[in-house]
C-alpha cells in the first residue's frame, strides 16, 4: 500500500503540489503560472542608491524595480547608479514591498548547490556525523566555485552522482555568468526550474514513494528523475485526495490537537503571533507534565503549519504556562528539533520572561494565505 505520494495538479489556476503521507498533507506548495521569478537571473541597471540603507534599488525587468542590500554585493563590486549588474531575485515582491535580490548568483540541482562565490565547500547543517566529511569530499577539487551540499544528498549511496552534478552546475554557472556580460540591461538571463522541480528537489527522496499527477506536461517533465504516474482517471485528482477540503484547513486560522486543546495562528502587518490554549480543565498533581505534553503536541503542530503555510518573518507562540524550569527546558529542546526538519531556515531564537518563545524562519516566498485567502 502506497503511503506516500506527491501530488501535483491545477487549481484555481495555480499549480499545486504536496506532499500526501497517511492521507495528511505534510508539505505544500502553490505556484502561479508565469508569475514565480524566485531565483531567475537578470541583468539590471542601479536605479537608486540609498547609502543610509546601504542598498540600492535595481530596475531588473522593464519598470519594475527590486531591493539589493550592500551585503549581498560581492567586497570589491563598487556599485554607482547607471551601472549594469547581474542580480538574482531570493525573494519575490509582496505587498508593498518589492523583490529582495542578491549578487551571489547560484543554481541549485538534486543534491548541491552552485553559488558564484570564493571557492569553498559547505554541507547542510541538518546532516551530522562522518557523513558530512564523506559528502564535502564527493566535491570535485577542480571546479573553482562555492558549492552547498544539500540535505538530499545524505540519502543516496553512489556519490560519484554528487560529482557529476557538481561539475555540471560548474560549467552552467559559468555559461550563465558569460551571457550576463553580453546582455543589455534590463533582460533575463536564466529562468530557474518552475516551482513543483524546486518542490521535488526539496523533498528527500526517501520522503516520499511516487509523484502523481494529472497533467502530461508535467508528468513528460519529471519521468525520467522521478517514480512518477499519470493520472487519467475520469475522477479527479483533486476530489481523489480532497485537496479543496485540506486547502481550507491551511487557511483556518484555528488548528484543533488531539489533546482536545487547539492553536490560534493570527497574522499581523509586523509578525504572526499563535496562542496554545487548552480546552479542559487542568488540574491535580499531574498538571504540570500534562501542560508539558499539551505544550509539545501544539509544538510538533506549529512547526508543520509554518511549513505547511509557508509563514515567516517573526513569529511569537503563547505557550500554556509551566511553573518548572526543568519543564521549559524539555520544551525548548523539542521545539528546535521540531524546526530543524524545515527546508527553510527556521530558528528558535529564545523563550521571554513571560514565557512567550521567538521564532524566525526566512521568506522566500509570500505565505499561503497570501495567494489562497483572496
Amino acid at each position: 500500500m502506497i503511503r506516500s505520494t506527491v501530488c501535483i495538479t491545477e487549481y484555481q489556476g495555480n499549480i499545486i503540489s504536496w506532499l500526501d503521507v497517511d492521507s495528511k498533507m505534510e508539505r505544500l506548495s502553490v505556484d502561479k503560472p508565469n508569475e514565480d521569478i524566485t531565483g531567475n537571473i537578470y541583468v539590471g541597471i542601479v536605479k537608486h542608491v540609498v547609502k543610509n540603507l546601504d542598498a540600492c534599488f535595481v530596475e531588473f525587468k522593464k519598470d519594475t524595480l527590486g531591493f539589493l542590500s550592500f551585503n549581498d554585493v560581492y567586497p570589491k563590486m563598487k556599485v554607482t547608479e547607471g551601472m549594469q549588474i547581474a542580480v538574482q531575485v531570493i525573494k519575490e515582491a509582496s505587498k508593498n514591498k518589492e523583490a529582495v535580490l542578491t549578487c551571489r548568483l547560484s543554481i541549485p540541482g538534486q543534491y548541491c548547490v552552485a553559488i558564484y562565490d570564493d571557492k569553498s565547500v559547505n554541507v547542510s547543517r541538518k546532516i551530522s556525523g562522518s557523513k558530512r566529511n564523506e559528502l564535502r569530499k564527493a566535491i570535485p577539487e577542480d571546479t573553482d566555485l562555492c558549492f552547498t551540499v544539500r540535505t538530499n544528498a545524505a540519502s543516496i549511496d553512489d556519490i560519484s552522482m554528487i560529482t557529476d552534478e557538481a561539475y555540471t552546475l560548474n560549467e552552467r554557472l559559468h555559461e550563465i555568468i558569460k551571457n550576463c556580460s553580453m546582455r543589455k540591461a534590463p533582460s533575463l538571463c536564466f529562468s530557474s526550474d518552475k516551482g513543483y522541480i524546486r518542490f521535488l528537489q526539496s523533498l528527500p527522496k526517501n520522503s516520499f514513494e511516487r509523484v502523481l499527477t494529472d497533467n502530461e506536461v508535467i508528468f513528460d517533465e519529471i519521468k525520467e528523475s522521478y517514480p512518477c504516474e499519470l493520472y487519467n482517471d475520469d475522477y479527479p485528482l483533486s476530489k481523489l485526495y480532497s485537496l479543496e477540503t485540506k486547502i481550507q484547513e491551511v487557511l483556518n486560522r484555528n488548528v484543533w490537537l488531539k489533546s482536545g486543546g487547539n492553536i490560534l495562528i493570527e497574522h499581523t502587518e509586523a509578525l504572526t503571533v499563535i496562542d496554545v490554549n487548552s480546552a479542559k480543565n487542568i488540574s491535580g498533581k499531574e498538571r504540570e507534565t500534562n501542560i508539558l505534553q499539551i505544550n509539545k503536541e501544539a509544538a510538533y503542530q506549529i512547526a508543520r503549519q509554518l511549513r505547511l503555510r509557508n509563514i515567516s518573518g517573526i513569529i511569537i507562540v503563547d505557550f500554556i504556562n509551566m511553573q518548572k524550569e526543568a519543564s521549559k527546558q524539555e520544551l525548548t529542546e523539542y521545539i528546535k528539533a521540531q524546526l530543524i526538519t524545515d527546508p527553510v531556515k527556521c530558528d528558535y531564537v529564545d523563550m521571554t520572561s513571560l514565557g512567550l518563545v521567538e521564532i524566525v524562519r526566512r521568506k522566500i516566498k509570500p505565505p499561503i494565505y497570501e495567494i489562497l485567502g483572496k
